[in-house]
Parts: C-alpha cells; sequence; structure tokens
C-alpha cells in the first residue's frame, strides 16, 4: 500500500517530460557496457517503475480530453472515444514534438499539431475498415469502430 502512495505521490511531483528524460538517462545507463549486471537489473526495475507512472500519467490526460458520451452526440463521442482510446497513439505526437524540438521549437506551439494528427490518422483507419472499403470487421485485434 505504501508503495503505491509513493508512485502517486511521484506521479504528482514530476511532469510528464521530467519523466521521460529520466528515461533517457536509465537507457544511457544501461547501454554502458561499464554497468554491472546487478545494476542493470537496478536500472531496468527503476524503468519499469517510470514507465508506469508515465503510463498512468498519459491515461489520465486522455480521460480528461474524451468528449462526455452523453446527450444528442452520446452515440458519436463514444465511436471516438473508442477510436482514440486503441493503442499506438503516442508514437507519431511524439516524432512530431522530437522533430519541433530540433529545430529549437516551443512545445506548446506543436501540441495541436500532435493531436491533430493522430485524430486524422485515426480518422483514416475508421474510413479505412467501412464496407464500402476494406470491410474489415478487426484491427489490431479490436473489433473496428463501425462494428462496435
Amino acid at each position: 500500500m505504501a508503495k503505491k502512495e509513493n508512485c502517486e505521490q511521484l506521479q504528482e511531483e514530476k511532469s510528464l517530460e521530467e519523466m521521460f528524460a529520466e528515461l533517457d538517462l536509465l537507457a544511457e545507463k544501461l547501454e554502458n557496457r561499464d554497468t554491472s549486471l546487478e545494476d542493470s537489473f537496478i536500472l531496468y526495475r527503476q524503468g519499469m517503475e517510470l514507465l508506469k507512472l508515465c503510463s498512468g500519467t498519459l491515461d489520465t490526460v486522455e480521460k480528461k480530453i474524451l468528449h462526455a458520451e452523453a446527450g444528442f452526440a452520446g452515440t458519436m463521442a463514444q465511436a471516438m472515444n473508442y477510436s482514440m482510446l486503441a493503442g499506438g497513439k503516442r508514437l507519431r505526437p511524439m516524432l512530431i514534438r522530437e522533430t519541433y524540438r530540433l529545430f529549437d521549437g516551443k512545445e506548446e506551439v506543436v501540441k495541436p499539431f500532435m493531436a491533430g494528427m493522430e485524430m486524422i490518422h485515426t480518422h483514416s483507419l475508421i474510413h479505412d475498415d467501412l464496407p464500402a472499403l476494406d470491410d474489415d470487421d478487426y484491427r489490431r485485434g479490436r473489433l473496428t469502430t463501425h462494428k462496435v
């Protein structure tokens, strides 16, 4: 129980960017050939705990930005949320952010583009799966949006 509270406290104290930076440092240490096997296991465990914190933070952020699944557009919101919560939605935005950083860009400006790219990509996948096109029932082991 204390360990869970510790993790939650760490999550509140560190920003997502700080956690990613710490993961980068852990990866560098793991890649160092001078790191002993015992130290490698310790670093690995630290990295896994940090990844859990990152994942929890990302899940919390996702839940905050999802549309309410009620009212007039409830069915549409359910479909949007189902599609946007499918796996693999983090790589393209991170590539956009890191490319922007390479050119000394400020992250706040690029965030709408990061979200927009994922939404456009998800939109294209939904339409690709429709009966008039590929008529797929599953995408990566999950029922497609029109089947749900």
